[in-house]
């Protein structure tokens, strides 16, 4: 099931709507995670539609991020049992919402290979008072440098929007280092 194979989100949130959205980056498509009106369980449309994929897609789509709003400041945990790596992050031609790993915490996105990164961006929300409170989040979409940039240090869990080439997996960058060769 989506709660088993994924994140199961407890918020302490005392007369607050929270609303939540999990992007399939098969489909390419938002699903609900929390049922209409709210509350801690996940959406029985979203339970049918994680549980249609197999056990190894289900295992895959483990390291993805979903988006989840509160109407009031909240603490939310996300809680597993399941260890998620590197290198179980499988990513989907075009876009996908991965979530930062305690392994990509500081590192330098050029450090990640196995995947042909296209884009990366952040979202950072402004205060909803901004637009009254009303409708859509309002924010903004920060470009990732590929290059130059790194994960922020402690940015672990935070969701980032990534455009791959191809289906592909991460994996860390290694460097074999060679002695000089001998001279003639």
């Amino acid at each position: 099931t989506f709660s088993e194979s994924a994140l199961n989100y407890v918020a302490n949130r005392p007369n607050d709507y929270l609303v939540g959205y999990w992007f399939d980056p098969i489909e390419k498509k938002y699903y609900k995670v929390f049922p209409e009106g709210g509350g801690d369980n996940i959406s029985p449309e979203l339970e049918k539609h994680f549980s249609s994929y197999s056990l190894e897609i289900q295992k895959q789509l483990r390291g993805t991020a979903m988006w989840v709003y509160s109407t009031t400041p909240a603490d939310i945990t996300a809680e597993t049992d399941k260890t998620i790596t590197l290198n179980d992050m499988k990513l989907w031609e075009g876009w996908n919402l991965i979530t930062i790993l305690p392994e990509m915490d500081g590192m330098y996105i050029r450090d990640l290979s196995g995947c042909e990164i296209e884009k990366m961006y952040y979202y950072k929300p402004r205060n909803s008072q901004q637009n009254g409170g009303q409708g859509q989040v309002v924010g903004e979409w920060i470009k990732f440098n590929l290059e130059n940039d790194n994960f922020i240090k402690g940015a672990v869990g935070v969701g980032v929007a990534v455009k791959v080439k191809n289906d592909c997996s991460f994996s860390k960058s290694t460097t074999t280092i060679l002695p000089p060769t001998i001279p003639d």
